[in-house]
C-alpha cells in the first residue's frame, strides 16, 4: 500500500511539472506571436507603416553611424535594450555558429520549424536583403524578454544588429486590453524597422579594419599621440609581427609621429617607433577604442629584457631585426599616409 502511495505521488508530480511546462510554453508562444518561423520567407517593407526616418536619432559607435527610432508604434511591446548595438566581423572564422558562407553564398543554419521555444534561428529576405535571425526568449515577472540578432552581409563583412524586446503576457490584462494585446502581437513586425536601420548605414562606414582601430586607439595615448605645435597632426601606422589572422593579444611595431605641412613640404616634428603588445577582448563585436590596452618595453638598459618577457620567441627575433629590415618601409608608409591626408584636407 505504501509503495502504491509513493507511485501515485510520483505520477502527480510528473503531471504538475508537465502542466507548468505547457503553461510556460503557451505564455511564450502568446508573448511572441509576432515572430515568423517560416523559412526563406520574403518580405517587402511597407514604408507607410514605418516612422519618418528624418525624425530618427543618429547613433555613432566607432566608425559605424546609423539612425534609429526612439520609440516604436506599439502599446504592448517595449524596447528593453535600445538603441541596437551593431557588430562587424570581417574574419569568417569568427562568425557565430548560426551563419556562414558557402562558395560566396550567405548561409543561415536554421532551427527546424517544429522546434519549441526559447531559441529560434530562421532566414528571411527583407527588401531584397538576406538576414539570418536568431531569437532567444526567457520569461520573467509576467513578461517574455527576447534577444534578437539580425545578421546580414554588408560590404563583404558580417553585420549583426542586436537588441532586446519585452513582451508582457497578454493574459495579464483585462479582457478588452487582452484582445488589443493579442491583435497587436499578430500585426507587430520589427523586421521593417531593422531593415530601415540597415539602410541608414553609409556604405563606406563598415570598412573599419583592425589596423585602423589600433592606430586610432594609439593616437589617444600619450606615448603615441602628443603634439608640439598648433598646426601639427598625428598619424600612426603599424606592422603586424605575428600571424596574419591571429587574435589578440597582437604583437606589432608601431610608428607614430606628428607632422606639419608647410610651403608644400611635409615635415616631421616628433615621433615614436617601437614594438607594442596590444590587448583587446576577443569578442564578436565592433572595435571599441575604450576597450583596448597596450604594453611597451622600457627605454634604456631594460628594453631587451622587457622584449623577451613580453613577446613570444617567434616575435622577438623580428623585433630585434626590425630596425635593420623593417624601419625604412614603415617610415615610408607613415609619410605617405600623412602626405595624402594633408593633400586631401
Amino acid at each position: 500500500m505504501k509503495k502504491n502511495s509513493y507511485f501515485l505521488i510520483f505520477i502527480v508530480l510528473i503531471l504538475i511539472i508537465f502542466s507548468i511546462y505547457l503553461i510556460t510554453q503557451k505564455s511564450l508562444e502568446e508573448s511572441e506571436g509576432q515572430v515568423e518561423i517560416g523559412f526563406n520567407n520574403k518580405e517587402k517593407v511597407d514604408e507607410s507603416k514605418v516612422n519618418n526616418k528624418n525624425d530618427w536619432e543618429e547613433f555613432t559607435k566607432g566608425e559605424v553611424v546609423f539612425k534609429y527610432p526612439e520609440s516604436i508604434d506599439a502599446d504592448y511591446v517595449f524596447l528593453e535594450d535600445w538603441p541596437p548595438t551593431i557588430d562587424i566581423i570581417s574574419n569568417i572564422d569568427n562568425y557565430p555558429v548560426e551563419v556562414g558562407l558557402e562558395e560566396g553564398d550567405f548561409m543561415c543554419f536554421q532551427t527546424p520549424p517544429t522546434q519549441s521555444f526559447p531559441k529560434r534561428i530562421y532566414e528571411k529576405t527583407i527588401n531584397g536583403r538576406e538576414y539570418c535571425i536568431k531569437a532567444v526568449s526567457e520569461g520573467a515577472a509576467g513578461s517574455t524578454y527576447t534577444t534578437y540578432n539580425y545578421s546580414t552581409i554588408f560590404n563583404g563583412d558580417l553585420l549583426t544588429i542586436n537588441f532586446v524586446l519585452q513582451f508582457p503576457n497578454c493574459s495579464n490584462y483585462p479582457e478588452i486590453k487582452k484582445e488589443e494585446c493579442i491583435k497587436e502581437r499578430e500585426d507587430f513586425n520589427i523586421n521593417s524597422i531593422i531593415a530601415q536601420i540597415v539602410e541608414t548605414i553609409p556604405q563606406d562606414s563598415v570598412n573599419y579594419t583592425r589596423e585602423q582601430a589600433i592606430c586610432d586607439y594609439l593616437l589617444t595615448q600619450r606615448e603615441f599621440g602628443w603634439k608640439t605645435g598648433v598646426n601639427g597632426r598625428n598619424f600612426c601606422v603599424i606592422e603586424n609581427l605575428g600571424e596574419k589572422d591571429s587574435l589578440f593579444p597582437l604583437y606589432i611595431w608601431a610608428r607614430c609621429s606628428e607632422f606639419v605641412f608647410e610651403n608644400g613640404k611635409l615635415k616631421e616634428e616628433s615621433g615614436s617607433s617601437l614594438p607594442v603588445k596590444v590587448n583587446y577582448p576577443n569578442e564578436l563585436s565592433f572595435y571599441d577604442l575604450d576597450r583596448f590596452s597596450y604594453s611597451i618595453p622600457r627605454d634604456g638598459s631594460g628594453w631587451g629584457d622587457d622584449v623577451r618577457e613580453m613577446f613570444p620567441k617567434s616575435v622577438q627575433e623580428k623585433i630585434f631585426n626590425f630596425q635593420k629590415k623593417g624601419i625604412e618601409e614603415i617610415n615610408k608608409k607613415l609619410e605617405t599616409k600623412a602626405l595624402n591626408w594633408f593633400k586631401n584636407n
